[in-house]
């Protein structure tokens, strides 16, 4: 998406590393670079298994307003996506810190950590071409034209189904 020249929507990237042992990645350039994303009014961020999940919620965090879902589950419905919870990921850190709605979409992985773990490449690229021909335009109309659903305070998800303590006391399964 970062790349792709018939993009015309303003876009930043980062790519994050060690993710998987405490989002390193993100936590370091929130905490020491996020100026640089001062002009960000949504994150996206592409590392959900399956093929279908628009996560909105974390096990740690709320990723999304309420009007933000509603509009996610109307550009989504047509193409077989729909909001989900998931676990962690990058974009949990990303939203606190600059209090913006995101989400974490279907990428076509399965088997996460395990020696048979996939990527079904198809399934990756129709995650890639609905954000690109159908999410990001439309959500970035909509977030232009109601500047104040730009801003949004994250807030804690606490889940009570397991006895697994996430750093920071939140409970999750």
């Amino acid at each position: 998406l970062i790349s792709d020249k018939d993009i015309s929507i303003p876009l930043t990237g980062l790519l994050c590393v060690s993710e998987e042992c405490g989002l390193v990645g993100s936590s370091y350039a929130m905490q020491h670079h996020s100026d640089y994303f001062d002009d960000c009014i949504f994150c996206i961020t592409v590392d959900r298994r399956g093929n279908e999940d628009i996560i909105t919620t974390n096990s740690d965090v709320k990723l999304s307003s309420d009007d933000i879902i509603d509009k996610l589950d109307e550009f989504g419905e047509p193409f077989g996506y729909k909001h989900a919870t998931g676990s962690i990921s990058d974009v949990s850190n990303i939203v606190q810190t600059l209090e913006i709605n995101g989400i974490n979409m279907a990428a076509g992985y399965y088997g996460a950590h395990t020696g048979s773990e996939k990527v079904v490449v198809e399934e990756l690229l129709d995650s890639i071409q609905w954000l690109k021909v159908s999410m990001m335009p439309r959500m970035r109309t909509y977030l232009i034209g109601n500047p104040s659903a730009i801003k949004y305070k994250p807030t804690t998800a606490i889940r009570m189904y397991g006895y697994g303590v996430y750093s920071g006391g939140v409970r999750h399964y």
